[in-house]
């Protein structure tokens, strides 16, 4: 290990501008135990290292499509000294030595010192996370005591490509395959303290930096596949092709095999290699080589810069649940959040759950969400109309409704077959009002004609809760469950609690709660913001859980709660320090209402004691043009991109384009005919985000459509929406800070759009880039947008990307 440290230190001399060689005399020794997805890199990585002037003694054992248990079951076998399955081959200094020599995996282990180890999971298994263990430990174990100075690593793998037959028989796609894989590898890689090498990382961002174009008979130019030949055919009965037999459709390429070479040097050396004087011959263009060198240095870069901070076990978004109507937008976001490696769904459940026990909640919920969703936005006319503060209201849950136990387990195991664990959040105390329609002899204020915080003095709270708790984890099996706990605002207002310590009444229901959950194996979340002594960044103005003319302190309870409990830190924006008070008193927290969008510092604040990720939320419906408008699906973009950047704050313009062209990739898959258009609105409309009862109506942001009309004669429409496909020319990129925050602006009005466009900047104008799919080998012969009612012909200017004349 400290060979490997000093080869690291000694490599800051070819960053900063040397293209030469360590300046040990020795080689760095590599011993691959894996299988063709490993031996692969004996083909190039040699020549990669002696061009660049570095030492390299590679050593490969491999069988084809061996997985960690069969590596393991063969280190028991070696006992017998004439069991031999491995290939055995090496390359010194870019010379082979010998080549598919049949060997011991014990006896090579014994045979001499090497510096670095590499282990790998099978391809086939490699997005499976629970396939490593207890395997990849033994082994790990076993190596370690015959080579105790060797650093271990491990390989991340790569996806296959669409054409391989086994994504469809798994159900997922190849984008969804990385982003397991990319889970899994990560997860295990740090979890054991090794170094992961990013192949798949670079694959993945070779297909997207140099993008890879999947057309019914073609690769597309994809780094894997076609490296044993073969092609594609035609099936006779359905004119579809297909790869035939010999067709590689999983394995690197040649190209592939390169970048891999590339990948390994960058890791293993510590050098730029986007300075590699080398490319083989069968690379085809020189552009295509400096993606693959920027590719694998980018992928590199990623993976060290991982290492600065710690990697969140917690990735993930808060929702309600969907209207019954809306199952398929909640798919969506599933696939999306797989897709960009998130791997937490929190599920505000409320009154939208059945409760077998306790029919009525459901009844009162269904009531009472009719009452608030009679137009948007009397939920915030119902919190202002007492004398006191109030919770908000999330009526919107479920869409309303009340989804039954069998449609919410579906739900959750859609979630957890792509790798997403899912905490249900059954709001406690505060937030009850789901509760408390039926109940309102629970009430905290008995005067509140719209109550929304029980008694924590009452027996028949816990009587009530505990009933609908127990239904939540026999039907979740959760490891944690969010109880809420925030906005709590009637504190010892009723005859049983009056007199009594806010602190002590806050940190007393949390222990009930979280003894109850506990003795059923359940972790208890919360969010924590009434933890804080919190005053006001500028004002001074106490809030949270400071004392304040209209409700007593609370903070006190962050000492009286067991050190188990999580908690969200949603007020991580009004101030970089708020956090040091759970971080001194050892408590695992998140950041919680997270938006990376706006924070500042996050390398910084994430190495902070008992940082556990971060949670991002949307408060309103679970659709997608909603998760859209609130910039939910932008942060599930920029989220990821912020946590792999060394450097977020100095690289946040970048980012944020890179967010757009991710974001739009998706929504816009490759192998679709478009018709791409750039355009902007003349007239600014007041800009909001939809939650807390401010529902979204379509049909009040309408603005037009674009007919477009085809050779054919035949036509295509799509509608305008504005702030969903197009927003107005003058939007600040850089706005100045909100009030009384410490965190840059959001950009909210830029990431509303993203999914459906690319915001850029042209002159002193933003346009807006959107693409409208058309048939296959259609040709658009004229565009024109027709203005809704009431609107002129000018409120859209645009202009044809695609060739197509505008009238």
């Amino acid at each position: 290990m400290k060979r490997i440290l000093a080869i690291a230190l000694a490599s800051a001399a070819l960053l900063a501008g040397c293209a030469g060689g360590r300046s040990s005399d020795k080689d760095l020794k590599v011993l691959m135990i894996g299988n063709s997805f490993s031996i692969c890199v004996i083909r190039e990585m040699p020549a990669v290292a002696k061009s660049m002037g570095l030492g390299l003694d590679l050593t490969s054992l491999y069988i084809g499509g061996s997985s960690l248990q069969e590596h393991w079951n063969n280190f028991v076998a070696s006992t017998n000294a004439a069991f031999k399955p491995y290939g055995h081959e090496r390359n010194v200094g870019g010379r082979t030595l010998f080549m598919d020599v049949p060997a011991n995996l014990v006896d090579v282990l014994k045979s001499e010192a090497f510096d670095v180890i590499t282990i790998q999971q099978a391809s086939h298994l490699s997005w499976k996370g629970e396939t490593f263990t207890p395997y990849a430990d033994d082994l790990i174990a076993a190596i370690r005591k015959l080579q105790p100075n060797a650093e271990i690593m491990f390989q991340e793998t790569w996806s296959y490509t669409p054409w391989d037959g086994r994504l469809a028989k798994w159900g997922i796609t190849a984008d969804e395959m990385y982003a397991r894989i990319h889970k899994a590898c990560s997860a295990f890689s740090s979890s054991r303290k090794l170094r992961m090498i990013p192949t798949g990382a670079a694959v993945d961002l070779y297909r997207k930096t140099l993008p890879v174009v999947y057309t019914e008979n073609s690769l597309g130019g994809d780094p894997c596949g076609g490296r044993w030949g073969g092609e594609f055919v035609k099936d006779e009965k359905t004119g579809k092709w297909k790869p035939d037999k010999n067709l590689d459709v999983f394995h690197l390429g040649y190209e592939g095999e390169y970048l891999q070479a590339l990948t390994w040097t960058a890791m293993l050396f510590g050098v730029d290699v986007t300075r590699c004087p080398y490319v083989p011959s069968y690379v085809k263009t020189p552009e295509r080589a400096e993606k693959m060198k920027a590719c694998a240095q980018e992928a590199v870069a990623r993976q060290l810069g991982r290492a600065a901070h710690p990697i969140p076990f917690i990735r993930g978004v808060k929702a309600m649940l969907p209207a019954r109507d809306a199952f398929g937008d909640y798919r969506t976001l599933v696939d999306l959040m797989a897709r960009f490696g998130l791997n937490t769904l929190m599920l505000e459940l409320g009154g939208a759950m059945e409760y077998k026990s306790h029919p009525e909640v459901n009844e009162g919920w269904i009531e009472y969400a009719r009452i608030m969703n009679e137009y948007p936005g009397k939920t915030s006319k119902i919190q202002k109309s007492q004398k006191w503060h109030k919770n908000s209201i999330h009526s919107e849950n479920g869409g309303g409704g009340v989804l039954t136990q069998k449609e919410i387990a579906e739900l959750v195991a859609y979630a957890r077959e792509r790798g997403i664990d899912v905490i249900p959040e059954v709001p406690c105390l505060s937030h009850s009002d789901y509760l408390l329609w039926r109940h309102k002899e629970l009430a905290e204020r008995q005067d509140d004609p719209y109550p929304d915080c029980y008694c924590p003095s009452d027996p028949r709270s816990y009587a009530l809760l505990f009933d609908l708790l127990d239904e939540v984890v026999a039907l979740f099996k959760p490891k944690i469950i969010n109880i809420g706990h925030d906005e709590w605002y009637s504190i010892a207002i009723c005859d049983k609690c009056r007199g009594k310590s806010g602190a002590e009444l806050y940190a007393g229901d949390i222990r009930k709660i979280r003894d109850h959950l506990a003795a059923k194996g359940v972790r208890t979340m919360m969010w924590s913001e009434k933890l804080l002594d919190f005053k006001f960044c500028d004002s001074k103005k106490p809030w949270a859980g400071a004392a304040t003319d209209e409700f007593p302190a609370t903070h006190e309870a962050i000492d009286m709660l067991p050190k188990d409990v999580i908690l969200q830190h949603w007020y991580w924006s009004l101030g970089r320090t708020l956090e040091d008070v759970y971080a001194d008193r050892g408590y695992a927290w998140t950041f919680g209402n997270y938006s990376a969008r706006g924070m500042l510092d996050y390398p910084g604040r994430s190495r902070k004691r008992g940082f556990s990720g971060y949670m991002l939320s949307n408060w309103g419906r679970s659709d997608i043009p909603t998760l859209q408008r609130n910039g939910v699906l932008a942060d599930i973009v920029m989220d990821k991109l912020v946590e792999e950047s060394p450097d977020p704050d100095a690289e946040i313009d970048e980012l944020w384009m890179r967010m757009f062209r991710e974001l739009f990739a998706v929504r816009h898959p490759v192998g679709k005919n478009y018709f791409r258009i750039r355009h902007y609105a003349t007239q600014k409309r007041e800009f909001r985000c939809f939650f807390d009862g401010f529902y979204l109506k379509k049909g009040d942001w309408l603005l037009g459509r674009y007919v477009l009309t085809l050779a054919d004669g035949k036509q295509v429409t799509q509608d305008v929406w504005y702030g969903e496909n197009v927003s107005h020319a003058d939007v600040n990129w850089n706005p100045p800070r909100e009030w009384d925050t410490d965190a840059r602006d959001g950009r909210g009005e830029l990431a509303a759009v993203a999914y459906s466009t690319i915001p850029m900047r042209k002159g002193d104008k933003t346009w807006y880039e959107i693409a409208i799919e058309i048939p296959e080998n259609a040709k658009v012969v004229s565009c024109v947008f027709e203005p809704a009612a009431g609107l002129a012909k000018d409120a859209v200017v645009f202009e044809p990307l695609s060739g197509a004349a505008a009238k």
